[in-house]
Protein backbone atom coordinates (compact mmCIF):
# COMPACT_ATOMS: atom_id res chain seq x y z
CA UNK A 1 0.00 0.00 0.00
CA UNK A 2 3.17 2.61 0.88
CA UNK A 3 6.17 3.45 -0.13
CA UNK A 4 8.03 2.53 3.12
CA UNK A 5 7.61 2.38 6.81
CA UNK A 6 10.21 5.10 7.38
CA UNK A 7 7.29 7.34 5.54
CA UNK A 8 5.94 6.45 8.89
CA UNK A 9 8.19 7.25 11.31
CA UNK A 10 9.22 10.39 9.78
CA UNK A 11 5.33 11.53 10.15
CA UNK A 12 5.29 10.00 13.86
CA UNK A 13 7.63 12.77 14.51
CA UNK A 14 5.07 15.62 13.11
CA UNK A 15 2.75 17.26 15.49
CA UNK A 16 -1.02 17.64 13.63
CA UNK A 17 -3.30 20.37 14.85
CA UNK A 18 -6.53 20.13 14.87
CA UNK A 19 -9.48 22.44 14.97
CA UNK A 20 -11.13 22.82 18.27
CA UNK A 21 -14.78 22.31 18.54
CA UNK A 22 -17.24 25.17 18.47
CA UNK A 23 -18.14 25.99 22.11
CA UNK A 24 -21.84 26.92 22.15
CA UNK A 25 -22.46 29.22 25.68
CA UNK A 26 -25.72 28.84 27.48
CA UNK A 27 -26.73 31.20 30.14
CA UNK A 28 -29.29 30.16 32.79
CA UNK A 29 -30.64 33.49 35.12
CA UNK A 30 -32.46 31.37 37.03
CA UNK A 31 -29.69 29.29 38.97
CA UNK A 32 -26.42 29.08 39.31
CA UNK A 33 -25.79 25.96 39.47
CA UNK A 34 -23.40 24.28 36.95
CA UNK A 35 -25.02 21.29 35.52
CA UNK A 36 -23.93 17.96 36.53
CA UNK A 37 -21.63 16.34 33.99
CA UNK A 38 -23.36 13.00 32.49
CA UNK A 39 -22.29 9.94 34.19
CA UNK A 40 -19.65 7.90 31.42
CA UNK A 41 -20.93 4.75 30.08
CA UNK A 42 -19.23 1.69 31.05
CA UNK A 43 -17.65 1.25 27.64
CA UNK A 44 -16.74 4.37 27.39
CA UNK A 45 -14.68 3.76 30.88
CA UNK A 46 -13.14 0.79 29.60
CA UNK A 47 -11.79 2.18 26.35
CA UNK A 48 -10.66 4.91 28.07
CA UNK A 49 -8.73 2.62 30.72
CA UNK A 50 -7.50 0.97 27.57
CA UNK A 51 -5.97 3.86 25.65
CA UNK A 52 -4.66 6.03 28.96
CA UNK A 53 -1.43 3.77 29.45
CA UNK A 54 -0.34 4.98 26.14
CA UNK A 55 -1.78 8.60 26.53
CA UNK A 56 -4.07 8.50 23.86
CA UNK A 57 -7.37 9.97 23.82
CA UNK A 58 -10.79 8.51 22.97
CA UNK A 59 -12.11 10.36 19.85
CA UNK A 60 -16.07 9.30 18.51
CA UNK A 61 -14.71 10.13 14.84
CA UNK A 62 -14.47 12.34 12.41
CA UNK A 63 -14.77 13.30 8.57
CA UNK A 64 -13.13 10.01 7.39
CA UNK A 65 -13.48 7.45 9.81
CA UNK A 66 -16.79 6.83 11.62
CA UNK A 67 -18.59 4.36 13.20
CA UNK A 68 -21.87 2.85 11.21
CA UNK A 69 -22.64 1.71 7.92
CA UNK A 70 -23.42 4.83 5.81
CA UNK A 71 -19.92 5.17 4.29
CA UNK A 72 -18.61 4.21 0.97
CA UNK A 73 -16.66 1.46 2.47
CA UNK A 74 -17.71 -0.70 5.61
CA UNK A 75 -15.21 -2.44 7.56
CA UNK A 76 -16.81 -4.71 9.78
CA UNK A 77 -14.81 -5.88 12.90
CA UNK A 78 -15.33 -8.98 15.35
CA UNK A 79 -13.39 -9.07 18.37
CA UNK A 80 -12.33 -12.88 18.67
CA UNK A 81 -9.06 -11.76 20.75
CA UNK A 82 -10.73 -13.23 24.32
CA UNK A 83 -10.45 -9.80 25.67
CA UNK A 84 -11.60 -6.50 25.10
CA UNK A 85 -9.92 -4.43 22.93
CA UNK A 86 -9.46 -0.34 21.74
CA UNK A 87 -9.68 -0.39 17.76
CA UNK A 88 -7.67 2.75 16.75
CA UNK A 89 -7.69 4.51 13.32
CA UNK A 90 -5.84 6.95 12.33
CA UNK A 91 -5.52 9.12 8.81
CA UNK A 92 -3.13 10.86 6.56
CA UNK A 93 0.16 9.32 7.80
CA UNK A 94 -0.50 10.60 11.72
CA UNK A 95 1.00 7.54 12.94
CA UNK A 96 2.19 9.04 16.39
CA UNK A 97 -0.91 9.49 18.52
CA UNK A 98 -1.08 11.64 21.72
CA UNK A 99 -3.34 14.20 23.68
CA UNK A 100 -1.78 16.80 20.98
CA UNK A 101 -1.86 14.39 18.00
CA UNK A 102 -5.11 12.53 18.32
CA UNK A 103 -6.82 9.62 16.50
CA UNK A 104 -9.35 10.23 13.71
CA UNK A 105 -11.62 7.55 15.57
CA UNK A 106 -11.38 5.28 18.62
CA UNK A 107 -13.92 2.32 19.64
CA UNK A 108 -14.33 -0.31 22.05
CA UNK A 109 -14.82 -3.75 20.50
CA UNK A 110 -15.95 -6.29 23.37
CA UNK A 111 -14.40 -9.21 23.59
CA UNK A 112 -17.05 -11.49 20.93
CA UNK A 113 -18.72 -8.58 19.81
CA UNK A 114 -18.34 -6.82 16.03
CA UNK A 115 -18.67 -2.95 15.24
CA UNK A 116 -18.84 -1.94 11.72
CA UNK A 117 -16.66 1.02 11.12
CA UNK A 118 -16.94 3.55 8.04
CA UNK A 119 -14.68 5.01 6.05
CA UNK A 120 -14.60 7.88 3.51
CA UNK A 121 -13.34 7.83 -0.19
CA UNK A 122 -10.41 9.86 1.03
CA UNK A 123 -9.20 7.56 3.91
CA UNK A 124 -5.59 6.79 3.60
CA UNK A 125 -4.43 5.44 7.14
CA UNK A 126 -4.31 2.85 8.95
CA UNK A 127 -6.41 0.59 12.03
CA UNK A 128 -4.99 -1.69 15.32
CA UNK A 129 -6.29 -2.64 18.30
CA UNK A 130 -5.10 -2.31 21.93
CA UNK A 131 -4.62 -4.79 24.54
CA UNK A 132 -4.16 -4.04 28.03
CA UNK A 133 -0.47 -5.07 27.53
CA UNK A 134 0.01 -2.86 23.86
CA UNK A 135 3.05 -1.11 24.13
CA UNK A 136 3.86 1.92 21.90
CA UNK A 137 7.12 1.48 19.46
CA UNK A 138 10.26 3.27 20.29
CA UNK A 139 9.08 6.04 17.78
CA UNK A 140 6.06 6.45 19.21
CA UNK A 141 3.92 4.15 16.74
CA UNK A 142 1.46 1.16 18.52
CA UNK A 143 3.29 -1.65 18.71
CA UNK A 144 0.94 -3.71 17.60
CA UNK A 145 -0.25 -5.51 13.73
CA UNK A 146 -1.58 -2.47 11.38
CA UNK A 147 -4.52 -3.24 9.00
CA UNK A 148 -3.41 -0.47 6.27
CA UNK A 149 -6.15 1.23 3.78
CA UNK A 150 -6.42 3.57 1.38
CA UNK A 151 -9.93 3.90 -0.35
CA UNK A 152 -10.52 5.46 -3.64
CA UNK A 153 -10.57 4.65 -6.83
CA UNK A 154 -6.63 2.81 -6.72
CA UNK A 155 -7.70 2.05 -3.38
CA UNK A 156 -5.34 -0.96 -1.43
CA UNK A 157 -6.01 -2.81 1.90
CA UNK A 158 -3.39 -5.14 3.46
CA UNK A 159 -2.04 -6.19 6.44
CA UNK A 160 1.53 -4.98 7.73
CA UNK A 161 3.35 -6.13 10.32
CA UNK A 162 6.60 -4.34 10.61
CA UNK A 163 5.79 -2.61 13.67
CA UNK A 164 6.01 -5.77 15.59
CA UNK A 165 6.55 -9.10 13.77
CA UNK A 166 4.54 -11.15 16.98
CA UNK A 167 1.89 -8.40 17.13
CA UNK A 168 -2.00 -9.39 16.85
CA UNK A 169 -3.22 -11.96 14.76
CA UNK A 170 -5.76 -10.44 11.78
CA UNK A 171 -7.44 -11.07 9.20
CA UNK A 172 -9.19 -8.78 6.56
CA UNK A 173 -11.46 -10.74 4.14
CA UNK A 174 -12.92 -9.15 0.91
CA UNK A 175 -15.26 -11.05 -1.45
CA UNK A 176 -12.37 -11.33 -3.90
CA UNK A 177 -8.70 -10.87 -2.01
CA UNK A 178 -7.66 -11.13 1.63
CA UNK A 179 -4.61 -9.84 3.32
CA UNK A 180 -3.81 -11.87 6.93
CA UNK A 181 -1.15 -12.94 8.51
CA UNK A 182 0.82 -14.57 6.06
CA UNK A 183 -1.03 -13.69 2.93
CA UNK A 184 -0.62 -10.26 1.30
CA UNK A 185 1.24 -9.13 3.91
CA UNK A 186 4.18 -6.63 4.82
CA UNK A 187 6.69 -8.52 6.70
CA UNK A 188 10.18 -7.87 8.05
CA UNK A 189 13.29 -9.91 6.35
CA UNK A 190 16.14 -12.16 7.82
CA UNK A 191 14.09 -12.79 11.43
CA UNK A 192 13.99 -9.39 12.64
CA UNK A 193 11.09 -8.63 15.14
CA UNK A 194 10.68 -4.55 13.83
CA UNK A 195 11.55 -3.17 10.15
CA UNK A 196 10.51 -0.05 8.05
CA UNK A 197 13.99 0.81 6.16
CA UNK A 198 13.60 0.27 2.72
CA UNK A 199 15.13 -3.37 2.06
CA UNK A 200 13.93 -4.49 5.85
CA UNK A 201 11.43 -5.75 4.55
CA UNK A 202 8.75 -7.30 1.69
CA UNK A 203 5.20 -7.86 0.94
CA UNK A 204 4.04 -11.67 1.33
CA UNK A 205 2.43 -13.94 -1.07
CA UNK A 206 0.83 -11.70 -2.75
CA UNK A 207 1.87 -11.72 -6.18
CA UNK A 208 -0.06 -10.01 -8.86
CA UNK A 209 -2.77 -12.50 -9.70
CA UNK A 210 -2.34 -14.88 -6.81
CA UNK A 211 -6.27 -13.86 -6.31
CA UNK A 212 -8.02 -12.10 -7.49
CA UNK A 213 -7.22 -8.18 -6.57
CA UNK A 214 -3.95 -9.02 -5.05
CA UNK A 215 -1.21 -7.07 -6.76
CA UNK A 216 2.69 -6.53 -6.14
CA UNK A 217 4.67 -3.67 -7.40
CA UNK A 218 7.37 -1.44 -6.04
CA UNK A 219 7.18 2.10 -5.50
CA UNK A 220 10.26 4.25 -4.61
CA UNK A 221 12.59 0.85 -4.90
CA UNK A 222 10.46 -0.25 -1.81
CA UNK A 223 7.84 -3.60 -2.04
CA UNK A 224 4.36 -1.89 -2.48
CA UNK A 225 0.90 -3.73 -3.30
CA UNK A 226 -1.80 -5.30 -1.44
CA UNK A 227 -5.50 -6.58 -1.80
CA UNK A 228 -7.31 -4.15 -4.12
CA UNK A 229 -9.86 -2.18 -1.93
CA UNK A 230 -13.53 -3.59 -2.05
CA UNK A 231 -16.38 -1.47 -0.55
CA UNK A 232 -17.25 -4.35 1.94
CA UNK A 233 -14.58 -5.75 4.22
CA UNK A 234 -14.87 -8.73 7.51
CA UNK A 235 -12.23 -8.16 9.75
CA UNK A 236 -11.38 -10.58 12.57
CA UNK A 237 -9.32 -9.94 15.34
CA UNK A 238 -7.95 -13.65 16.02
CA UNK A 239 -6.76 -15.24 19.57
CA UNK A 240 -3.18 -15.16 20.47
CA UNK A 241 -1.49 -18.16 18.83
Amino acid sequence: MKATLATMVLAATAVLATPSPNRHKLFHHQSKRAPAAAALDSRDVALAGLLSSLSIPAVPGSAAVWQGTDGPYVNTITNNAGEDVALVAWNNGQFKLDTSSPPAFTTLIPNGQSVDVSLSNSFSGAMTVVHPDTELSMSGIISNTLIEMTTGEWGVVDISREVNMAGTNITVAQEKCTTSMDQCVFTCNGGATTCWVAGSYDLTNCATGSQPGASYGTYAGAPSGGCMMENKMTTTINPSS
